[in-house]
């Protein structure tokens, strides 16, 4: 990764990782700080969220639709078992991430318009991995059917015989 990547990063205020002196890999809070000649790492999931903000692109979300996704990330978190917490909380904070960094530069532009609501096909943002996309289909599918169930419920109130 390049300075002026990392540069970017930094002001978009998104995870950049670099080596420590003692060998490890760590978060590096202020790239300034850090030695020129050490290497600068970057998720890749993460680099496409950079890409897609320093970039201006466009995204198939609007700003509701990504606060719903998180929100649904964030009560899955509650109920999922240990194993799949920390992808559900990675989600959550991709997602946090980028509202504010959208909010911090003035970038509402690249966010779909909130007039265009869910479709039959959600489309989930692009910087989110494939495995987070999946595991995300699943829950977003099985609220789905929940809220189907309760949709499906008849409101029939039988009239008092007096």
């Amino acid at each position: 990764m390049t300075e002026q990547t990392a540069a970017q990063a930094a002001s978009f205020n998104l995870p950049v990782f670099s080596l420590t002196k003692r060998g490890t890999i760590a978060h590096a809070r202020d790239i300034n700080a850090l030695d020129k000649k050490a290497p600068v790492f970057m998720k890749k999931d993460w680099l496409v969220m950079l890409d897609i903000l320093a970039n201006k692109k466009e995204i198939p979300c609007s700003r509701n639709t990504l606060i719903c996704f998180k929100n649904a990330a964030r009560d899955a978190y509650d109920k999922a078992e240990e194993t799949d917490k920390p992808q559900l909380a990675g989600i959550a904070a991709k997602i946090s991430c980028f509202l504010e960094a959208v909010d911090k530069k003035g970038l509402s532009g690249i966010l779909r318009d909130d007039g265009i609501l869910f479709s039959e096909k959600t489309e989930l943002p692009p910087f989110l991995s494939n495995t987070e996309k999946e595991r995300f289909r699943h829950i977003y599918e099985a609220g789905a059917k929940e809220q189907m169930a309760v949709a499906e419920r008849a409101a029939y109130y039988p009239a008092r015989e007096r």
